[in-house]
């Protein structure tokens, strides 16, 4: 039994004439009355009672009818969907992020991408670490990361990037700091203060990048504690512990009892990009590349 026949089937029981139906399939009548002969024999039973004034439908046909039509709009929603994922109108995104675009980028992206593409489930995935979320993408638990990344570290072949806009780096003061009078800090100024920094083992590139810019500026640090993540950070400024660089957007974005003064001579910046594997065909992440393209490449 073949779909072909089953439409001819449906055409001629809607119509109820043979001459009609023909038309409507585009063929001549002779070959569409041998495919139902050939329908009829292949069921073992009449589908339709002919006369030369009318054709009517058995209620083997009308039974038949019912279940062909069930089975077509199955299949039709089956081919929609199927399209439809092929385009990236449904589907699931894995998504990883880190708090480097957490107060910026991921809500706007996310509130866009959505409006445009409701069919598609988000799935985020959150890790401090930008190095964990890049091993996650190349491994393919994640399909795409926003991720917080020091200019001029090398990028892995094996993965393509957009860069949405370039984060300063600052100094986070606890309330009270004489440093907190003055509107900009320069780096000099840090010179023998107590450091609250990312633990190695928690984000060796966050530590090692706030370590060099330290070391640029002609002074090694004091740490004074250590912690695994920024909101851990913060905290222990606002404790009094010590002093804290991180980015301005994740500055504003933690707490409000805290001081952050831009840092200068020279000014240092964290690129917020969009990553993902290069040669990626699913249309899905190249539906997110290009809305978080629009939102904030400036052409």
């Amino acid at each position: 039994m073949e779909l072909t026949q089953l439409k001819y089937f449906v055409a001629v029981a809607e119509e109820l004439h043979f001459s009609r139906a023909a038309a409507r399939l585009h063929i001549t009548q002779q070959p569409l009355s041998r495919r139902i002969q050939e329908l009829e024999r292949e069921v073992g039973a009449r589908l339709f009672e002919r006369t030369t004034r009318r054709v009517e439908l058995t209620k083997a046909g009308k039974l038949l009818l019912g279940e062909i039509q069930s089975a077509l709009d199955h299949l039709g929603r089956g081919v929609e969907a199927a399209r439809r994922n092929e385009a990236g109108e449904v589907g699931q995104l894995a998504l990883g992020y880190n708090i480097g675009s957490m107060y910026n980028v991921l809500p706007q992206s996310l509130r866009t991408f959505q409006q445009r593409f409701p069919g598609i489930w988000l799935d985020l995935c959150e890790e401090a670490d930008s190095e964990i979320l890049e091993n996650q993408l190349l491994e393919r638990t994640i399909d795409a990361c926003f991720i917080a990344r020091h200019p001029g570290l090398a990028r892995p072949s094996e993965m393509d990037t957009l860069v949405l806009f370039r984060d300063p780096v600052c100094v986070v003061l606890p309330n009270g700091h004489p440093l907190s009078k003055r509107p900009s800090v320069p780096w000099r100024k840090l010179a023998g203060e107590r450091f609250v920094t990312r633990a190695r083992h928690a984000g060796a590139r966050i530590h090692e990048f706030h370590m060099s810019l330290c070391n640029s500026a002609g002074f090694r640090p004091v740490v004074a504690q250590t912690t695994t993540s920024e909101p851990a950070s913060m905290t222990l400024v606002a404790a009094g512990a010590g002093v804290a660089l991180t980015s301005i957007s994740i500055a504003r974005g933690l707490r409000h009892d805290l001081i952050c003064r831009p840092l200068r001579e020279p000014s240092f910046f964290v690129d917020i990009l969009l990553a993902w594997r290069r040669g990626e065909k699913s249309a899905i992440v190249q539906h997110l590349v290009e809305v978080t393209r629009q939102l904030f490449v400036r052409k």
